[in-house]
């Protein structure tokens, strides 16, 4: 078994030519020396500093003009909140290393803490800080990335002052140094939260917090995609009902949702028609408020409805509402204030819905908050099949419900004040191989509840399952994701119950710097991501990925499947079964930063690990490695990157959180196995296990020219399954590699047979095109036509090796396991095989194309090869001169 692993691992060696090697092809003895990796100029490295006792938040405006000072206002930020893994509650958790964080009133001071830190019994509601100011910085027009040919899609030229071990990512320079190709991101400026998700007519329709003038959090528009396969992604402009405005006070739109009324339940469509309805978090106060006033709050929930998902009205859904003085006398609102609220469905802070008699007499002052907290924010809207109706779950801090029969007046449910989280979201789940459906309550994406949503004391409420604790029964709670980088949960309201679901890829802690006070009184800015990828654009989301609930030897857990329709993004394609040990590499060759990749193993006693190296080079590495004695999953970014280039560390509420570190899950076998899925895009790794109810999802910045990968196993080798293949990129043109990844196959199966009666000519010029065909896969210089003629040349030379055996090949039962390379002529026959009628050879053209046919393979076959190393030399040659 080891013999005959390492004879297919010397297969892609001799197949593997590096960029900096020099390329021997058939026929034309032609040689290609590729130009050697270049890296861009990074950032100057951040200025060590000790860890600052507090975040300084930006003075806010004067209380008595807030609308003249918006301008000099930095918008509030959604916050982050996180729980501590074993805590029976969520803790509310500001993300105070974030400038001005999207937040609740103005006034008070936010506090923060990090994932890592416990929970107190009592989780207090986290408070509010006052608004910071208003970001206008303006951004240059993003011009499109440059393109890549091969499955390294480095969209930034190398500069000529490129030095060795620096990373592709000088904020200055035109072209962006990162951009993720098959993860949706925006073009220009900065995102968060994906909002207002939905599938209507065949189109799926994708909003997300956006403020396009900056790559830094500010005044929140949401911004729109939308795609017909969750993978090709089309950007439109911000609806009006959806950009920021200060035109009538500070008019902000943070998360929210977004349904088919299929019935029309709330009037706003033609007789007989359905559309959508969007239920979002107004934040902000209207003309003639005074910050910390307490008349209005900062956050309260509002409407829109569309027929098509592009064109959006704010209705005037003509509610009556009054301030509500301290002394208990009330105050009317202002025609420019009536405006302000005039789409508002659920109010807060001092204002109150009117409810008259028939008479017109004010019957009740109804507050819409019965927990009175600012927290009051990302509306998600749902249909609920068994009450007939629909539900909302509210939150920013305390968990809240709400029904409606109409979209427009809401009932509160329950108030579930000990569930602190943002974002929420309760998905209606099936339990896979059974009849059975549970409820599962996402908590940002970071935590996740499994139970029920039933009426309890005469109102809805969240139920989770629960588990014994030192203390008695407590809620059981999950880890929704391993790694930081993923937050924000949020799904697509589809009515079929395929539930697909998509995250915010980034973390609070270093998505945009972050400016600290010293001890000594001193600032500091404590650079985040922003340094990475330039100035154009800030904001990725995760893999789309479909949910359901497995049973597991633990219990309920649920389930994360990047949704099938990825599939269709795999280009180039490499599949072996082999033997994993430490002293040899089967991925040697392999060439890329955009790929997915699949392995399953198996330990043996006295494995130690086996470990995935990816977005390698020399000295760097992202590594995803499992522990067979501790049964813990690793992804490591500790050695990414040097530690002065990479985004500085940053602190929540005294605790340092760090970019350069390794992040861990359990993960039990299933058969004395282990299978994870790798997903890797320019910058950022996701790892799927435990039949993908394990995530971990990780932003790492390689330098452009790590682009290897290395496996093997430590201890007694392994017996393992792997699937490798490039992704295409919904950006940009894609060289289309899939009947070469075919060929390649079939070329590399013939060639583990070994030569048997071939005749030595045509045995050798199947290795040379195989060699040569495998390097141009591999090559950044290679073009669609050299990769055609890769494949046409490859294709010909196994025609022609069936064509000529010396005579009929005997079967024998195994493939050779003597050290033979397979490469050797003498090796044994192993297969049987028929000669073939060899097909008629083609000649190839000046410009490197397949043209008519001529006789003789010899000459096809050299032609052809030397075609393609014309064609990606003069290829590489145009690039230098550009």
């Amino acid at each position: 078994m080891k013999n005959e692993n390492n004879k297919k691992v010397n297969l892609i060696k001799s197949a593997a030519v590096s960029a900096s090697a020099m390329m021997v092809l058939s026929g034309a003895s032609a040689a290609i020396l590729a130009s050697e990796s270049e890296e861009l100029v990074a950032d100057q490295p951040v200025v060590d500093v000790q860890a600052p006792e507090e975040v300084i938040l930006e003075t806010a405006a004067e209380e008595n003009d807030p609308v003249e000072a918006a301008a000099e206002i930095e918008v509030p930020q959604e916050t982050e909140i996180y729980s501590s893994t074993n805590a029976p509650a969520a803790e509310a958790e500001e993300e105070s290393a974030s400038v001005g964080e999207e937040s609740e009133e103005p006034g008070q001071a936010a506090e923060a803490e990090t994932p890592e830190a416990a929970a107190p019994a009592d989780p207090a509601v986290p408070a509010e800080p006052a608004a910071p100011a208003v970001s206008e910085e303006a951004v240059p027009e993003p011009e499109a990335p440059a393109v890549s040919v091969k499955a390294d899609t480095s969209a930034a030229a190398p500069a000529d002052n490129a030095k060795a071990e620096t990373p592709a990512a000088d904020k200055e320079q035109e072209d962006e140094a990162y951009r993720e190709q098959y993860h949706f991101s925006n073009e220009q400026g900065w995102s968060n939260d994906p909002n207002g998700m939905v599938y209507f007519n065949g189109t799926w329709h994708l909003f997300f917090q956006y403020y396009p003038d900056g790559v830094n959090h500010g005044s929140m528009s949401w911004g729109h995609a939308t795609s017909t396969d969750l993978v090709h992604w089309t950007e439109h402009e911000v609806p009006d009902v959806f950009k920021a405005s200060t035109d009538n006070g500070m008019r902000f739109h943070f998360s929210g949702s977004a349904v088919v009324d299929k019935n029309n339940t709330s009037g706003f469509f033609k007789e007989g028609e359905q559309g959508l309805v969007a239920v979002w978090t107004l934040a902000g106060m209207p003309s003639g408020a005074s910050w910390g006033s307490g008349e209005f709050g900062f956050q309260r929930q509002c409407i829109a409805y569309s027929a098509d998902g592009f064109n959006w009205t704010a209705p005037d859904l003509g509610i009556e509402r009054v301030i509500l003085n301290a002394d208990g006398t009330t105050k009317e609102l202002t025609a420019d204030q009536k405006d302000f609220f005039k789409n508002v469905v659920l109010a807060e802070g001092s204002l109150r819905t009117v409810v008259r008699d028939a008479e017109g007499n004010i019957t009740e002052l109804v507050n819409e908050d019965p927990l009175n907290n600012g927290d009051f924010r990302d509306p998600k809207v749902f249909w609920h099949e068994e009450s007939g109706q629909w539900m909302m779950a509210v939150a920013g801090g305390p968990l809240r419900f709400y029904s409606s029969k109409d979209l427009i007046h809401w009932t509160p449910e329950a108030m579930q004040g000990d569930i602190i989280t943002e974002c929420p979201e309760l998905y209606y789940l099936p339990v896979e191989g059974t009849d059975e459906y549970k409820y599962v309550l996402s908590e940002g994406g970071r935590w996740y509840q499994v139970g029920d949503f039933k009426e309890v004391d005469g109102v809805w409420t969240f139920v989770p399952d629960t588990v014994n604790g030192p203390t008695g029964d407590v809620a059981a709670r999950y880890n929704m994701n391993y790694a930081p980088d993923a937050y924000a949960a949020q799904s697509f309201y589809k009515e079929d119950g395929r539930v697909v679901m998509v995250q915010w890829m980034s973390n609070w802690s270093y998505a945009d710097n972050s400016t600290v006070r010293q001890p000594d009184g001193s600032q500091v800015t404590l650079e985040g991501i922003r340094k990475m990828l330039g100035e154009k654009h800030n904001g990725q989301f995760t893999l789309m990925a479909d949910l359901s609930v497995v049973r597991t030897p633990e219990g309920l857990r649920l389930k994360q499947t990047p949704v099938a329709e990825y599939d269709q993004m795999k280009n180039l394609e490499v599949k072996d079964d082999i033997v994993l040990d430490d002293k040899s590499n089967p991925l040697e060759g392999i060439h890329s930063q955009q790929f997915q990749f699949e392995i399953e193993f198996a330990p043996e006693k006295g494995t130690e690990k086996v470990v995935l190296e990816v977005l390698k080079n020399k000295d760097y590495q992202t590594t995803i490695w499992y522990d067979v004695n501790t049964g813990i999953l690793h992804v490591d970014r500790s050695k990414s990157m040097a530690a002065e280039q990479a985004p500085a560390d940053h602190m929540q509420n005294g605790t340092w959180f760090k970019f350069l570190e390794d992040y861990t899950a359990p993960v039990a076998m299933t058969n004395g196995k282990i299978k994870l899925k790798v997903f890797v895009d320019n910058y950022s790794v996701e790892v799927y296990a435990g039949n993908d109810t394990i995530v971990l999802t990780e932003l790492v910045f390689p330098y452009k020219d790590a682009d290897l990968l290395n496996l093997y196993a430590v201890g007694t080798p392994v017996n393992a399954t792997y699937s490798f293949a490039t992704m295409d990129s919904y950006r940009k043109d894609n060289t289309d590699m899939r009947n070469l990844s075919g060929t390649l196959a079939d070329a590399k199966d013939q060639l583990e047979r070994g030569q048997g009666n071939y005749t030595d000519e045509s045995f050798k010029a199947l290795q040379d095109a195989y060699k040569a065909a495998f390097a141009a896969a591999f090559n950044p210089d290679s073009t669609q036509n050299s990769i055609n003629l890769a494949n046409y040349a490859l294709t010909n030379a196994l025609t022609n090796l069936r064509a000529n055996a010396d005579k009929p090949i005997t079967v024998t039962p195994e493939k050779p396991t003597t050290v033979t390379d397979i490469y050797d002529s003498t090796a044994k026959p192993v297969v049987s095989e028929t000669p073939a009628q060899a097909v008629s050879a083609a000649s190839v053209s000046s410009e490197g194309t397949p043209t008519a046919a001529a006789t003789g393979f010899g000459m096809t076959l050299a032609t052809a090869i030397g075609a393609l190393a014309g064609a990606v030399f003069t290829n590489r040659k145009r690039r230098e001169q550009e």
